[in-house]
Formats: structure tokens, C-alpha cells, sequence
């Protein structure tokens, strides 16, 4: 009978210190301060609409706000745009011709309201006139689209590629200049077209650029006595 009440004791010990080590905390044998275990992460792969979530959120995260938000001006066209390669490089090329085609698009509107307001401004019977019009712009166009320059850029690295993000801008005025310069070498087109409400728009157009782009006047050297 004592071995036996013995034996329970013991077991009944066994019992009460299994239940303090799962309760206890571990401590840190750096400062002594308790540190609770933190369980250990699933390993069980995400389901494939948790892991669209994820990689959607991670994306949006990377995203520079000049492209969320392009910028505006009435003297400026811009094109922003992006793409992804296993080359970087060609992420970057793509995403700038995207950028020039979108802002060739927005000169063909704008030069073809001009062509259009032309058009009836000269009257019927001026067809040859509005042809030469219309291929001194879209000539201009061209030339000055191969000269834009990129504003902002940014490459993110992804899983095996990269995705860039572009935004490109160019001066109207520069345009305006280039296809005055144009048209003046037509001497027809350009006669007609100076007698015209257009013309006169185009060329205000024109000349508040280039008082923007003029470098200012240091008053000290102006004023100096000769």
C-alpha cells in the first residue's frame, strides 16, 4: 500500500512539471526576459486566388506615381507606358515606343484639328494646298517624336524578367517651330495659309514657347555703361 501511494505521488509529479514546461515560456539566455514561442508557419502552398491577391498587391506597391498620374500641360505632350521582358533592356524599348505612339496619336489630333480648320478657312478647290499641309505636319511629327526624351523611368525585377515603367515628353513649341520652318519653305502653302485665323493662333503658340525657352537677361550686364 505504501509503494503503491508512492508510485502515485510520483506520477503525480511527472504530471505537474510536463504541464509547467508547456506553459512556461522559454527565456533568452542573452537578457533572461521571456520570449513566447511563436508557432511555425504552414508550408502548405497558397491557393492560387491568395497568391493572385498577393502578387496583384505587390505590383500596384511598385508602381511610380508619375504613371498612376501623368502630368498635364498645354504646352507639352507626354506618353507613359510599361512592359515586361526577360531583358531588360527591351522591357525599357518597348515601353518607349508604346510612349511614342501614344504621343503620336496626340499630334495627329492636334495637327489634324489645324488641317481641318484650314481647310475651311481656304475654301473649296484648295486640295493641293491641304495636302502639302498635311504632309509638312506629319513630316514634322515624325522627326520631332525620334527627338522626345524620356522624363522618368523605372525598372522593377521581377520573378525571371523586368518590368518597365517610361514617361516621355516633348514640347509642342519645338513641333510649332519645325513645321513653320516648312511650310515657309512652300511658298504657296505658306502664303495662304498666313492669311488665316489658324496661322495666327499657331504662331502666338509659337512665339509664347520661345519667350519661355528665351534665357533671361542679367540685368547687371545690361545696365553696365559701355
Amino acid at each position: 500500500m505504501r509503494v503503491s501511494v508512492i508510485h502515485s505521488v510520483a506520477v503525480l509529479g511527472i504530471a505537474i512539471a510536463a504541464s509547467a514546461c508547456k506553459s512556461t515560456p522559454k527565456s533568452s539566455p542573452e537578457t533572461g526576459a521571456a520570449v513566447a514561442t511563436v508557432p511555425a508557419r504552414s508550408s502548405k502552398p497558397l491557393a492560387s486566388g491568395e497568391k493572385s491577391s498577393l502578387e496583384t498587391r505587390a505590383a500596384v506597391a511598385t508602381v511610380p506615381d508619375w504613371f498612376s498620374k501623368p502630368p498635364a500641360a498645354d504646352d507639352r505632350v507626354y506618353g507613359v507606358a510599361t512592359s515586361e521582358s526577360r531583358d531588360m533592356q527591351i522591357a525599357i524599348d518597348k515601353a518607349t515606343a508604346a510612349c511614342r505612339s501614344q504621343m503620336a496619336q496626340q499630334m495627329e489630333t492636334k495637327y489634324g484639328g489645324i488641317v481641318k480648320r484650314f481647310q475651311e478657312e481656304v475654301g473649296p478647290g484648295s486640295a493641293d494646298l491641304i495636302e502639302q499641309f498635311t504632309t509638312a505636319y506629319k513630316f514634322v511629327s515624325s522627326q520631332n517624336l525620334n527627338g522626345t526624351r524620356v522624363k522618368e523611368q523605372q525598372v522593377v525585377p521581377g520573378e525571371g524578367s523586368y518590368r518597365a515603367y517610361v514617361l516621355m515628353e516633348m514640347p509642342i513649341g519645338e513641333a510649332n517651330r519645325a513645321l513653320m520652318a516648312k511650310l515657309a519653305a512652300q511658298q504657296a502653302v505658306f502664303t495662304r495659309f498666313r492669311s488665316t485665323e489658324v496661322f495666327r493662333e499657331l504662331n502666338a503658340e509659337l512665339e509664347k514657347y520661345e519667350a519661355s525657352t528665351k534665357p533671361p537677361v542679367n540685368d547687371s550686364l545690361a545696365r553696365r555703361p559701355r
